[in-house]
């Protein structure tokens, strides 16, 4: 059986064109881990996303931490956060998670 989960994803547009998009998954941060990544395009975030929650939650899952800790407060709750005041842009999406 599979875990789908729903997460906030931050998007960092890029500042030239010698740099990526930065992506950030806030639901990581209080967990002691973090989850970041990059894409050359914006179309391109979405797929580099899911592929480091995956990432993520494999090695989360391999320490013997419990993925039901992870909590998403969604994303106008990011948005508002001082924190995370580097990500213009905000998506939401469903992401597998190891068994």
């Amino acid at each position: 059986m599979t875990i789908t989960r729903r997460f906030s994803v931050g998007i960092e547009s890029p500042r030239n064109t010698e740099t990526a998009w930065g992506i950030y998954v806030p639901a990581f941060d209080g967990t002691g881990y973090g989850c970041v990544s990059a894409a050359d395009t914006m179309e391109d975030t979405e797929a580099a996303a899911r592929e480091a929650i995956l990432a993520m939650t494999t090695y989360m899952r391999a320490a013997g931490d419990d993925l039901r800790t992870l909590r998403d407060a969604g994303t106008a709750a990011y948005q508002t956060n001082p924190d995370y005041r580097h990500c213009d842009r905000w998506l939401t999406i469903d992401a597998e998670l190891p068994e």
